[in-house]
């Protein structure tokens, strides 16, 4: 003979569970967050409304963390457009020529690493394009823009490793955020989960 029974469960919202049961649901809403984590918005941010902004062309962001040796975060680029990057920061007049000579002028940055992605782990390199002026002049301002050029770099290296930080920084707290136990109830109360009294998801 076949029998059919039927079986009556409680189920909780997240408020309704007791204290444990609450810990456990949030820990296991901590580990899919852990696992399934998405910060490729803050990136985009960061690439398409700040360094392409500033000049630089193709920008990539690449970082690692957040608890381990080498972590960090760094950009790399195709070039920049110093006249746009000079204005945008109002170093114009400290580099006069460099403006001037833009379409002349490449920088690109290259990442050298393999293994970690801190700021440290990108090189700078600039190239000096033919110049149209005459050939009497063209030794004189080839100098002048070399000499402004290395001030540049040195000035851009600080920028760049600040800019770097900056970047790793919001990343950093952002990841931490959205696995803090606050972060963790807010979402699980926003979604409605239903809950076993052991606080498992029904």
């Amino acid at each position: 003979m076949i029998r059919t029974e039927t079986k009556t469960f409680k189920i909780y919202n997240f408020e309704d569970l007791k204290k444990e049961a609450q810990e456990k649901a949030i820990e296991k809403q901590r580990e899919f967050e852990y696992e399934n984590y998405d910060q490729s918005w803050i990136i985009h941010n960061f690439e398409e409304n700040y360094l392409l902004d500033l000049g630089f062309s193709k920008p990539k962001t690449y970082y690692s963390g957040f608890n381990s040796q080498g972590d960090g975060a760094c950009f790399i680029f195709a070039n920049l457009d110093l006249k746009t990057f000079l204005e945008k920061n109002k170093i114009k007049s400290k580099f006069p020529l460099l403006h001037k000579y833009n379409d002349e002028i490449y920088l690109r940055a290259q990442h050298e690493c393999n293994h970690y992605y801190h700021e440290k782990t990108v090189s700078v390199y600039s190239e000096l394009d033919n110049l149209d002026v005459s050939c009497s002049r063209q030794n004189q301002v080839i100098n002048a823009i070399e000499k402004q050029l290395e001030a540049f770099e040195s000035w851009f290296e600080e920028w760049r490793i600040e800019e770097c930080k900056k970047i790793y920084k919001e990343l950093e707290e952002n990841f931490y955020y959205v696995i803090s136990d606050e972060a963790l109830k807010e979402n699980i109360i926003a979604n409605e989960y239903d809950f076993n009294e052991d606080g498992t998801i029904y």
